[in-house]
């Protein structure tokens, strides 16, 4: 590393309030490493009232800018070789990034998973990583738990949720970044499950103190969830086997229309899907490498090193 380059860029994609952005801003000042830099990306004005230009980098996104857009022109910017993306609203510890930073001296770690917590109940898990369901449903893992549980939970997790998660710069541009064509929600999911396609593990770092409370990530209307769903599921089919993804993705589907599920919200989600079946777009095993194509590249061909399979299976034994 160039002497003076930082060795992690924080990144805070300003989706919520101003009041958010700021709580979360000034735990990141007290408590960030002197070699770290921190970099928001805004879809909204911000006058920057406490004159922060000289500890903060600004990167100024188009206003209708979701969180993969957001982060995906701050990846770009970013100097240093690991990435922490980091939910407006989120608060941190001191140190909290000494632990996550010390696995990717590993090269098999493509992504490290923070422990995040809520913020009055730290005892509570907000979420440990996302878990893919073979049947194409993104779920997080350990919602709800108390943290006594993450042991037994730990290999669940495939990567880190939108709200918190590490990663290799050199993987995040590899991939070309996070995919719009999942929407916002599943993003994390996808890109998650590109690096587990691609021989790359995710280590959850429960000393990573994060603590998170609100939602800051823009949710789609029931039709283009309903695509934004079955674009995911199609693109990661192969990756399970056909037959049994297919059964269950068909129990998935069916769980939508159960009559509890308000019609208005049901029935379109369903239209969505269909109407996602029905395109002429290819299945996505293996999509075009190039950006703002059709879609973004699956395979990732890093060197990682003899011994890969038998050390990723390793290092998720070690982070159970």
């Amino acid at each position: 590393m160039v002497p003076n380059e930082p060795k992690l860029s924080i990144v805070i994609p300003v989706l919520g309030t101003v009041d958010e952005l700021e709580r979360t801003l000034i735990s990141v000042l007290q408590c960030r490493d002197a070699t770290s830099e921190v970099i928001l990306v805004l879809n909204r004005p911000y006058d920057d009232p406490y004159a922060l230009g000289d500890e903060v980098r600004f990167i100024h996104a188009p206003p209708s800018s979701g969180w993969v857009d957001c982060v995906n022109l701050a990846i770009d910017e970013c100097r240093a070789p690991i990435v922490h993306l980091l939910a407006c609203g989120a608060t941190v510890e001191e140190n909290w990034t000494d632990d996550p930073l010390a696995h990717f001296n590993d090269p098999i770690v493509g992504s490290v998973t923070p422990l995040v917590v809520e913020p009055e109940a730290t005892d509570i898990v907000r979420c440990a990583g996302v878990a893919y369901d073979t049947g194409g449903r993104r779920r997080v893992v350990a919602r709800g738990e108390n943290v006594v549980a993450i042991e037994t939970l730990a290999r669940q997790a495939i990567g880190p949720t939108f709200v918190a998660g590490f990663y290799r710069r050199e993987l995040l541009l590899a991939g070309h970044g996070f995919s719009s064509r999942v929407g916002d929600l599943l993003a994390d999911v996808d890109f998650a499950l590109r690096l587990q396609r691609s021989g790359f593990a995710t280590v959850l770092e429960p000393a990573a103190g994060v603590r998170f409370a609100d939602n800051s990530v823009h949710i789609a209307g029931p039709w283009q969830s309903g695509r934004n769903a079955e674009r995911l599921f199609r693109r990661h089919i192969t990756q399970n086997g056909w037959l049994g993804s297919l059964a269950r993705h068909a129990m998935i589907v069916a769980s939508e229309l159960w009559p509890l599920l308000p019609l208005r919200t049901a029935v379109p989600r369903i239209m969505g899907r269909a109407f996602e079946w029905l395109t002429v777009e290819p299945l996505a095993t293996e999509i075009a490498p190039a950006p703002y194509t059709h879609d973004e590249t699956i395979s990732l061909p890093l060197d990682r090193g003899p011994g890969t399979n038998e050390r990723r299976d390793s290092l998720y034994r070690r982070s159970a």
